[in-house]
């Protein structure tokens, strides 16, 4: 019978061990009745029936009394016992993330961990089981990227800051890379994401400067943030690539480098600085040593501050270190750089993306039509020059088919003439043979 002692006012029961003791355990209730309930729920699952092995995870402390008393009150003691052997996957983010960060960038990782904590919060359990289509529906279904921002001590707003993110197909990528992580180590039986359509892309975002604009942004920073910032708009690079740049990646002679990239393949390619850019960079630069860093002190909020800076100070709106590629890939075209180059130096595998997203900025009419005079003054050089081997084939046939020996028979004709020379002359019919050229003797022996 429920019991109290002393003076606590909650009810009392003793729940029977596996080793055949007795324990004595809080119902955590002042009310008598249920109180007997849970009494009369001890009684079914032990002693007066055979012993259930959730009795010892009360023992034991894994399992509230109460717990056990919701499920046991609603016959749903199955659904409690698949829950509990449930595997926590909580824990294993940190171990998904340090294998992927042997070959993706650092901002990747993040990314990873930012939309894969959205979803299970660092130390709070989350059961296997909750791992399912609908929930990762749903997930991804009102993703809005969201994510805290702390706010610096004695800072007047106490509200929490946010960060969107661009698109929901990211979320949708980093689930599936960590459920595809969760079959290799057996935990799940196959990636419930897959059967998840991802979302449709967003719209592309095209945000970009003109010339004018971009230099006075450049400018407005101090250095190492302007030649850092140049380098950006000047090559269409990555943040995290130009990082660990060093003085001997760089060919001063053709202004070009190698740019280090992780994402994919094709990330890891040769670029160009445009002269512009080449211009800011250079002096300091040329300071450095061999194994120098280009930018030993820069981080990415050191950058990104110092970007947002400049923009506030000039009225930019809406404009990231990220949208330089942008201002390079539209400047590139306008000028009439093929696609390919474009692509090569963003680091695309193809060109899709490239004429997807800036075909609108490709010459206009009248840079086309001085493209089609060079075109045609090229195509009449080749014409010429044609035309000219094709006469030379010519002559060389009519040499060889032409006769340009006559036997004369006779010695009368050679002795009225015995100083005649053999002589080609030219005719507009071509060669024309000489009227005493040579006599041919037949002899016997």
């Amino acid at each position: 019978m429920p019991y109290r002692n002393g003076k606590r006012k909650t009810w009392l029961v003793t729940l029977p061990t596996g080793n055949g003791l007795r324990k004595r355990i809080s119902t955590g209730t002042t009310h008598e009745p249920t109180a007997k309930r849970f009494e009369r729920m001890i009684l079914d699952l032990g002693p007066k029936g055979k012993r259930d092995s959730l009795l010892d995870r009360v023992a034991d402390g894994s399992l509230s009394i109460g717990t056990l008393y919701d499920y046991w009150n609603a016959e749903n003691l199955p659904a409690l016992r698949t829950s509990l052997a449930d595997v926590d996957i909580e824990p294993f983010i940190e171990l998904f993330l340090k294998r992927h960060s042997d070959h993706v960038s650092p901002s990747t990782i993040e990314n990873y961990r930012h939309k894969l904590r959205l979803l299970m919060p660092e130390g709070e359990p989350f059961p296997c089981s909750l791992f399912t289509v609908s929930t990762l529906d749903s997930f991804i279904t009102n993703y809005d990227g969201r994510r805290p921002i702390k706010q610096k001590a004695g800072s007047p707003s106490s509200e929490r800051k946010a960060i969107m993110s661009p698109t929901k197909r990211k979320a949708h990528a980093a689930l599936s890379q960590f459920a595809a992580h969760l079959v290799r180590h057996k935990i799940l039986p196959h990636n419930p994401l897959r059967d998840l359509k991802a979302p449709p892309s967003n719209r592309p975002r095209i945000q970009y400067l003109e010339i004018v604009e971009l230099r006075k942004l450049v400018e407005a920073q101090d250095e190492p943030f302007r030649s850092f910032a140049a380098l950006l708009a000047g090559t269409g690079i990555d943040v995290s690539s130009a990082f660990p740049l060093r003085r001997k990646d760089l060919d001063i002679e053709t202004k070009r480098f190698r740019a280090p990239g992780t994402k994919n393949h094709n990330r890891d390619r040769v670029v160009t600085v445009a002269e512009w850019a080449w211009q800011i960079m250079e002096a300091d630069i040329l300071l450095l040593g061999p194994s120098d860093l280009l930018f030993p002190a820069m981080t990415v909020e050191r950058a990104r501050k110092s970007h947002e800076t400049a923009c506030e100070l000039l009225g930019i709106e809406n404009y990231t270190q990220r949208d330089h590629r942008h201002t390079y890939a539209v400047r590139a075209l306008r000028a009439g750089t093929p696609a390919e180059i474009v692509a090569r130096q963003l680091g695309h595998c193809n060109t899709a993306m490239v004429t997807q997203v800036y075909g609108r900025f490709v010459p206009d009419g009248e840079e086309v039509a001085k493209w089609e005079k060079i075109a045609t003054a090229n195509d009449a050089k080749a014409i010429e020059a044609a035309k000219k081997v094709e006469d030379a084939a010519q002559v060389a046939t009519t040499l060889a088919t032409k006769p340009v020996l006559t036997l004369i028979h006779g010695n009368a004709k050679r002795r009225a003439n015995p100083k005649g020379r053999t002589a080609l002359r030219i005719t507009a019919g071509g060669l024309e043979p000489p009227t005493v050229a040579l006599t041919v003797r037949c002899s016997a022996n």
